[in-house]
Order: C-alpha cells, then sequence, then structure tokens
C-alpha cells in the first residue's frame, strides 16, 4: 500500500521506512490533567521506566498514592499496560481495563520526556535500560553492555513542566524519580520554577566525577548537588567517591536523593 494511502486511510504519517500514527492514550479531566481517583491524596511521577525496578510495583504499599509514568519503548510501555489487565482482572481473558493503567492509580504513557519537547530521535541499546535520546559517548569504556545499539526510533516527547502538569492541581508531587539515561539534570534544568515548586523529593542517576561521561553532555555528580541546592533541593545522599584502581573496579554511577529545602 503506498505511503499517501495510508496517510488518507488511518490520519497517519507513513514514509517509505517508517509509519507513525496518533492515538488517544489517556483520558483527562476537563482541566488538562490526567483522571485521579478522588480517595488519592499525593502523586509520583516517573520517568523512565523499562519494566523492573519501577514504582508501579511500590503502589500497594502506598493506598494514597497516584502514579504517572512516561516509558516511550513501546515494547516496554506495553510490558506495563499488560500489568494493569493482570491487576484488574487476574488470569481472566477478554477483558478491558481503562485507557493508560498499569494500576487503579497509576497511568503509564508511552512518552518521552525530552529539555524541549517535539519528536525526538530515541536511541535503543540490546539493554533496554540503557536506551536514551542523549547519544553515547564512545569513549566510555565503564559500561560496555550500554554500547550495542538496536535501532533508533523517532518517538514523542514533552517538557518535564508539561509532564508535571497532567497531575492534578489538588495533589503535591511527593516523588519525581528521573532514570532517562544521561538527561535527568537537562530536563530539571528545563523545567519552568513554578512547575518544580510542587515537588517535594527528586530522585536522579548521577555519574562520578573521575568517570567519563556514557553520555553525551552527561554531568557529574558534583555539578548536580551544587546546581540542585541553587533551585532548593539538598541532597540526601552523597555522591560516588573516587576508588582505588576505579578503572577496573569503577563506581561510576549512583543515585542521588534530594529534598525540597524547607521554607521554599
Amino acid at each position: 500500500m503506498p505511503p499517501t494511502r495510508l496517510n488518507n486511510e488511518l490520519g497517519a504519517q507513513a514514509s517509505s521506512s517508517s509509519l507513525t500514527a496518533s492515538v488517544q492514550l489517556a483520558a483527562l479531566d476537563g482541566n488538562g490533567s490526567l483522571v485521579a481517583p478522588s480517595s488519592v491524596r499525593f502523586a509520583w511521577v516517573e520517568i523512565g521506566c523499562s519494566d523492573r525496578d519501577t514504582l508501579d510495583e511500590q503502589l500497594d504499599k502506598h493506598a494514597g498514592a497516584f502514579l504517572v509514568s512516561f516509558e516511550p519503548q513501546l515494547d516496554k510501555y506495553a510490558v506495563l499496560l499488560a500489568r494493569g489487565t493482570t491487576r484488574a482482572h487476574g488470569k481472566r481473558k477478554d477483558h478491558s481495563v481503562r485507557l493508560g493503567r498499569h494500576h487503579e492509580r497509576g497511568v503509564v504513557l508511552p512518552i518521552a520526556v525530552s529539555p524541549r519537547g517535539g519528536a525526538v530521535p530515541f536511541r535503543v541499546q540490546h539493554v533496554a535500560g540503557c536506551s536514551s535520546i542523549a547519544k553515547l559517548n564512545r569513549r566510555a569504556f565503564w559500561a560496555p553492555w550500554c554500547t550495542t545499539p538496536l535501532e533508533t526510533r523517532t518517538v514523542p516527547s514533552i517538557t518535564l513542566s508539561s509532564a508535571l502538569s497532567l497531575v492534578p492541581a489538588r495533589l503535591p508531587i511527593k516523588l519525581l524519580k528521573i532514570d532517562a539515561q544521561g538527561v535527568d539534570f537537562a530536563l530539571i534544568e528545563s523545567a519552568q520554577a513554578e512547575a518544580l515548586q510542587r515537588v517535594q523529593r527528586v530522585v536522579l542517576e548521577v555519574r562520578a566525577n573521575h568517570c567519563p561521561p556514557l553520555y553525551v553532555g552527561q554531568p557529574a555528580c558534583e555539578h548536580v548537588v551544587a546546581q540542585m541546592a541553587v533551585i532548593g533541593f539538598a541532597n540526601e545522599t552523597a555522591c560516588p567517591f573516587a576508588e582505588k584502581n576505579w578503572w577496573r573496579h569503577p563506581n561510576c554511577e549512583r543515585v542521588v536523593r534530594f529534598h525540597r529545602k524547607s521554607g521554599l
């Protein structure tokens, strides 16, 4: 079928090498926010999921939480959506769930979060958790499992400010977890101060000073900690420390947690 005919029939964009389509991803409440159950009291936002160590696995322990997750890899997005079906219906077949729900109190969206928004190239690696909108630094040798490309996909993206605006205004954002492979802090830097005012805690992945960046432009931990302090967040965990013989056993990446300073 010629691309022009597909464009006409699907309301899609087709070329000789790719096919994209516009589809509804979730319901909004009339104010531009996602529909959240009336019982929830606070929100979590998760940027980058893959299919392990995800916040939806913690929701049953936190009855007041509403989760908004972003995962641009469609195969991993499908895995997360399938969890919603299992949670709602167990092993029963042929039952539906509300659009975008991976939990009764969680929405997952197949959208990347980027500094500027818009369609962006997404570089998929064989190890899915290494995939990123950022380019790999070919001189970084401390994570060889991240250097085997599978393909590059074009994915939709929104800014962090827009992502946070999808959370109903009545809900404080108790946790913003970003695992965006090299652009974690770039998303924070690009966000509007007003949007970040809603956020109480932030979790980011950072690299150690003594290690080369795994992704082009990836800042070091000390820089991230200093700049987060400027915008009102104090770190709860320390930066990675240099280790003897670090080139053999590098401690190059670590999760660092921040909380909003009191009075800000």
